[in-house]
């Protein structure tokens, strides 16, 4: 699976032209739709064709749980992890909501959650309960890293062999911002103090504590930013593996793939 990859389907720049050109045919002033047009383009050029398929569409929402969170970097317990993604299921959350309003069927996988979570309507593809506090040691094995990226590839390619022609991605992970920002500052080299944020609303003095946990994670583990499944085993975890894997699929499968927010990506 983890070997270098070669069909990831490459942006379809044919697609993308007779899309405009389709759109500039309108009755409208050209351009005139702005940043839809725009987005039109990008899944034209995603699908590698002017007749765009949108109507069914999965969003999959990873979760698992950190032992950095005991560090006290965060202002939620871990438990919160658990109890959303039976919440989530049960449709009580606002993702939940948004997506029903979109006809968007949602589906969390526990992927690493520190419980027993005995509700049929999350997906059990726990690794185990959590993984390691990144202060007592790496986070999980290079083995427990290819797997979590493995089973989101898995999992979104079920979603895609099952129709959907649009795919969202999410998380839930009490202290995955700790993890996010670590992870970035390892990639692209950057000051942690630059990159961390308030996650949970967290004070003054607990953001510098989480700055500091960060920082000695990353001089104690050294992670290779050359190498990066050996940075997501020593500071990352299981949730954002199993995002990886997603957002892989769906490149090789030319289908969409909607993310946001800062476990998914540094804000610009």
């Amino acid at each position: 699976m983890l070997e270098e990859r070669t069909g990831l389907k490459p942006i379809s720049e044919v697609a993308i032209k007779e899309m405009q050109e389709k759109l500039d045919h309108k009755c409208k002033p050209i351009s005139g739709l702005g940043k839809l047009e725009i987005l039109a383009d990008k899944i034209a050029g995603i699908e590698g064709t002017v007749d765009i398929k949108t109507n069914k569409r999965r969003c999959l929402v990873f979760a698992a749980d950190h032992g950095v969170e005991r560090e006290g970097v965060s202002a939620t317990p871990r438990n919160v992890t658990y109890l959303q993604a039976v919440n989530m299921m049960a449709g009580h959350t606002t993702v939940a909501a948004i997506a029903k309003a979109n006809h968007c069927s949602v589906q969390v996988v526990d992927i690493g959650i520190d419980a027993d979570v005995n509700d049929p309507k999350v997906l059990n593809r726990k690794i185990r309960k959590g993984t390691t506090d990144i202060l007592k040691g790496p986070a999980m094995t290079r083995g427990e890293a290819e797997k979590a990226i493995q089973i989101g590839y898995d999992v979104a390619q079920q979603a895609i062999d099952e129709g959907n022609q649009v795919l969202a991605i999410g998380e839930l992970g009490i202290a995955n911002t700790t993890i996010s920002s670590a992870i970035i500052a390892v990639m692209l080299d950057e000051p942690v103090s630059d990159v961390v944020g308030r996650g949970s609303n967290i004070s003054d003095r607990r953001m510098q504590h989480k700055v500091d946990v960060i920082e000695e994670a990353i001089a104690k583990w050294q992670p290779n930013a050359a190498d990066p499944i050996d940075v997501l085993s020593k500071v990352g975890g299981f949730e954002i593996g199993g995002k990886v894997g997603a957002m892989i699929c769906a490149a090789e499968n030319g289908v969409p793939l909607i993310m946001d927010g800062f476990i998914s990506e540094k804000p610009p």
